[in-house]
């Protein structure tokens, strides 16, 4: 299933990550960093100790919940709306379990679009979409212009 998102909107959020002065982490960020212990810790310590470190830098997120949507890993004020997948917006589309189910599998997660990533994607001249297609193993980014 390819899920495909607005890529100006996509840069609206990658701006506000990078604006950020605090970045927070993915539950997969956060164990590479502390291992069982993060299990154990308050998520403000994890995302104040990251953050001193420097271990995270901006980045955007592929959540899939009530929805599948882009948004920034940016803390703080002026966070744009997420960027909703086309078909996917709970808002406008309707009941998304059963939908979202079958493009991303049952369970809710947040997958990491790394800092790197991003700018190689966003960077596309002419370009109008970005094209995400998840598989029971991998990611995969396509831009359309």
């Amino acid at each position: 299933m390819l899920l495909k998102f607005n890529i100006e909107a996509v840069r609206n959020q990658f701006e506000h990550a990078k604006q950020s002065t605090t970045h927070k982490p993915t539950f997969g960020e956060q164990i590479d960093a502390f291992g069982d212990d993060a299990f154990g810790m308050d998520y403000d310590e994890i995302v104040k100790k990251l953050n001193e470190q420097g271990k995270i830098k901006p980045a955007l997120w592929l959540v899939k919940d009530n929805g599948i949507y882009i948004m920034s890993n940016g803390d703080g004020d002026n966070r744009p709306d997420v960027v909703y997948a086309q078909g996917y917006n709970p808002n406008k589309d309707g009941d998304m379990w059963d939908k979202c189910r079958d493009a991303m599998g049952g369970d809710d997660c947040c997958e990491l679009i790394d800092h790197d990533t991003v700018v190689k994607l966003i960077s596309v001249p002419n370009a109008k979409i970005l094209g995400i297609k998840v598989t029971a193993n991998q990611i995969d980014f396509r831009v359309y212009t």
